[in-house]
Parts: structure tokens; C-alpha cells; sequence
């Protein structure tokens, strides 16, 4: 479909109702070790693009984004409703 480009991501996520000081103290730790060069230094061997872990509020709206973004071509290649 022009216009897109689709990429691998990946998050670790949680339950929808996980109390935000959860989830903010597990976002911290999270960073933490993704900031280790050692855990660094693995990401690029397997390939990846190491990043710094957005906010547990920006990743929810990269979900929705990404959510309403790709529906368009699910719709489109008739794979809406499938298994």
C-alpha cells in the first residue's frame, strides 16, 4: 500500500488497570537495564535498533496510532474479521 512501511516493535506490556505507580516504577526498572550497554551491545547482535523507552503514556498512543494506522490496509486486503 503506498504510504506505508511497516517495522518490528517491540514493548513490554501490562494489565489495562495496573495502577499507574506500578507502572511507572516497572517503566523505570525497564530503562534502566535497556540503558546497560551489555543489554545494549545484545540488542544490536540480534539485529535491533536499540531505542530509549518512551513514556507508558506515549507507548499507548503509538498502540492507538498504530491501531488506526494498519486497520486501513487490513480493511483494504479483505483480512478484516479473520482468524
Amino acid at each position: 500500500m503506498p504510504g506505508y512501511e511497516g517495522v518490528g516493535w517491540v514493548m513490554i506490556v501490562g494489565p489495562a488497570n495496573i495502577p499507574k505507580a506500578i507502572a511507572a516504577k516497572l517503566h523505570a526498572e525497564f530503562k534502566a537495564v535497556a540503558a546497560l550497554p551489555e543489554f545494549q551491545q545484545q540488542l544490536i547482535k540480534f539485529g535491533t535498533i536499540p531505542v530509549a523507552s518512551p513514556s507508558p503514556e506515549d507507548q499507548q498512543r503509538f498502540i492507538n496510532s498504530e491501531i488506526v494506522r494498519w486497520r486501513t490496509v487490513v480493511q483494504k486486503a479483505g483480512m478484516a474479521g479473520t482468524q
